[in-house]
């Protein structure tokens, strides 16, 4: 009974273009499940992350049949994307002065001075955060001229400014699996929720995801501790 109820609701929502990010999908999950028995609710819960995020191709797959294999769902989930089936190094155009910037600042120390100028020294290892990826990409945005200005504080609220210098979000569709990244054009910025500020970073390939360092191996990303919620191409 409980699978009968969960999977059309769920089909409903990842194969239509539905609002799924922000205030409009939260109030519209919670009107959706308003009706639900608890356990039914509950499972919806843990699927969706509490109404937060839309369940992967394999989750959803899983739940209709632990067996099976959901090729429709990812086709579909890499079509919002704008990929085609199949595709393991998306492509995409890739401004190659920012890719200069990133990878030479990935290897340094970025702080602000006493002008709240970013200056970069010294050295460090590319492979460990400083917890600065924000300022790293803000950096390297503005150098390679990309945007006009800083922007805000915080990784996660980076929408709005990236659309201001003429960015566009090609995600459609909150993915619940931060793995969903390799999916993304070369040269997009990549805008993660989870944690105190979230997360920012400009995928320059499969192996490289910039900032303040290179998360392609960071164990964080694969799990629920970073999701993503915008991929911004020019």
């Amino acid at each position: 009974m409980v699978k009968r109820l969960i999977i059309p609701f769920l089909v409903a929502i990842v194969l239509t273009g539905c609002e799924t990010t922000g205030e409009g999908f939260q109030n519209g999950y919670s009107s959706a499940t308003s009706g639900m028995d608890s356990g039914t609710r509950n499972q919806m819960n843990r699927l969706t992350r509490n109404g937060r995020t839309l369940p992967s191709s394999s989750e959803l797959s899983r739940a209709i049949d632990p067996g099976a294999e959901c090729d429709s769902c990812a086709h579909n989930r890499r079509n919002v994307l704008g990929l085609t089936s199949g595709s393991r190094e998306p492509a995409g155009e890739i401004d190659s002065n920012l890719v200069e910037i990133l990878r030479r600042n990935v290897r340094k120390n970025c702080n602000r001075d006493k002008s709240w100028n970013i200056q970069c020294t010294g050295s460090k290892s590319s492979g460990k955060s400083r917890g600065k990826c924000y300022l790293y990409v803000k950096e390297a945005l503005h150098e390679a001229g990309l945007v006009r200005d800083h922007g805000e504080r915080h990784a996660r609220d980076a929408g709005p400014h990236l659309k201001k210098a003429g960015y566009r979000n090609i995600l459609q569709k909150i993915p619940s699996h931060s793995k969903e990244r390799f999916n993304a054009p070369k040269g997009a910025v990549l805008v993660y929720g989870g944690g105190d500020s979230g997360h920012i970073e400009v995928k320059v390939s499969n192996s490289e995801f910039l900032s303040d360092y290179n998360s392609a191996t960071d164990p964080l990303f694969a799990g629920e501790a970073r999701y993503l919620i915008g991929v911004y191409v020019k």
